[in-house]
């Protein structure tokens, strides 16, 4: 005797699984994921019974697409990697980017010491030697931007400039870390994004996840600092040598602070974005966005 005899015989309904997945109540809209499926012993049928109204919802025991189904699963389950890999590499450039302009801005000062010096030994040259390049130099005065002439700046001591202009402290514009506040700003709105895009993955989890993209600026800075700033000729930039020696605590401490709104936009992401739901759409529509719920094992959202 097959099992839907022998349940048909006893008269007693047997618990088959759980729903997975949102599917809504056809009478009161009620999300039924996470509801018991089980076989009604009359016809042997997979059914729902809606927790809030006891109406009956049938279940397909077999796909209705055949192989196109899991086809379409992949080619789906493809498409949201690569978005994902693309947000990510974003993610972790905006963090960069970030870093790299309070970089900029903090090494200013270091910047337009070098500039003075090199102003001070272009003096001592005839001007009939220098190029038009730095003979304008001549007129215009030190600026952090000024090109170095390469001779000049391979008989240098960069770290005894450095001292020169007051260290890592004193050599560097402290203020540039202001720019955190709007730094995070986008970094939070980030974290948001992230917790609702990953919305089947737990908050412990998601706090691991912050790791990827800070560890993508980190390769970014690696990158940067790693090389060589010079161009063809051995010619620079008075900002770019200042970069090189204060960049890396700067660059460094901005992108470990950009754990901060990260993680916090990670874990408050999805209780910000059902509040957001709750307030701006109909009781009805908020059932088919449940996953934002059941994945922090809360109560679907009712009717």
């Amino acid at each position: 005797m097959s099992d839907s005899s022998q349940t048909t015989t006893s008269g007693r309904e047997e618990r088959v699984s759980a729903l997975v997945g949102d599917r809504l109540c056809t009478k009161c809209g009620y999300n039924l994921t996470g509801q018991a499926v089980v076989r009604e012993p009359h016809y042997g049928m997979l059914i729902v019974r809606c927790s809030e109204c006891a109406t009956v919802a049938s279940v397909q025991e077999y796909p209705l697409l055949g192989r196109w189904a899991g086809r379409w699963a992949m080619l789906g389950a493809a498409m949201w990697f690569a978005a994902s890999a693309v947000f990510l590499l974003a993610t972790g450039s905006a963090i960069i980017g970030s870093a790299m302009s309070v970089v900029e801005t903090a090494s200013r000062p270091l910047a337009l010491t070098i500039a003075e010096h090199h102003l001070a030994w272009l003096k001592e040259q005839d001007p009939d030697s220098l190029g038009p390049q730095l003979q304008w130099q001549l007129t215009a005065g030190p600026q952090t931007y000024v090109s170095l002439d390469p001779n000049w700046w391979a008989t240098q001591d960069p770290a005894a400039l450095l001292v020169e202009a007051g260290g890592w402290t004193g050599g560097a514009d402290w203020s540039a870390l202001g720019r955190w506040g709007w730094f995070s700003v986008y970094i939070l709105a980030a974290g948001c994004f992230w917790a609702v895009l990953l919305a089947h993955l737990r908050r412990k989890w998601l706090v691991l996840f912050s790791v990827l993209p800070v560890g993508i600026a980190s390769l970014f800075a690696i990158a940067i600092y790693v090389g060589d700033t010079t161009a063809a000729g051995g010619w620079t930039t008075a900002q770019s040598v200042a970069e090189q020696q204060l960049g890396p605590l700067y660059c460094g401490l901005s992108i470990a602070f950009a754990l901060i709104p990260l993680n916090l936009g990670l874990i408050f992401g999805r209780p910000f974005t059902r509040l957001l739901i709750r307030a701006l759409l109909p009781p009805r529509l908020r059932n088919s966005l449940a996953l934002l719920w059941t994945t922090d094992g809360l109560d679907p959202p009712r009717a």
